[in-house]
């Protein structure tokens, strides 16, 4: 498990790098290994790799009605690969799998394409969070899955 965490920290820094530039980089960027650890207790990550080499990430957590999407990292040099939809896409089906209809995630507001790549993935603008004393910083995203088919 060190190795992947190391992995996930990795990716996660490597593609939030980008935020560095705004007033409130991202909070991703003062993570260390031992709270990406912490963060997978709640639930897991799982890993996007190309010719061995670890080119993304995502983490998630359980509640008792919803699967929730964290830190949807892809490193840029793999960026518009359709990586981030597909960990998207296997985390919203182990929700599903494990009986989950409802997979919520956020969004920085500050980089509205991110909230407009959500959306192209079915998910709906539900409300927005003030963070670090910023308006509206984080736009709260949710979407309903079907359920499994009945087996006969």
């Amino acid at each position: 498990m060190l190795s992947e965490v190391g992995a996930v920290h990795r990716s996660m820094r490597a593609a939030f790098l980008e935020t560095a530039k705004f007033a409130e980089p991202s909070s991703a960027l003062r993570e260390t290994e031992e709270d990406v650890a912490r963060a997978m207790v709640r639930g897991g990550a799982v890993l996007a790799e190309a010719s061995g080499e670890t080119i993304g990430s995502a983490r998630f957590a359980w509640e008792p009605d919803a699967i929730v999407l964290a830190r949807v990292a892809v490193i840029p040099a793999h960026q518009g690969r359709r990586v981030g939809r597909s960990l998207v896409g296997f985390l919203e089906e182990l929700g599903r799998r494990s009986g989950r209809l409802v997979v919520r995630t956020s969004a920085r507001s500050q980089q509205p394409d991110n909230r407009g790549w959500w959306q192209a993935l079915g998910y709906e603008i539900v409300g927005y969070e003030d963070v670090y004393g910023v308006p509206r910083l984080k736009t709260l995203l949710r979407k309903s899955l079907p359920a499994l088919p009945e087996s006969p």
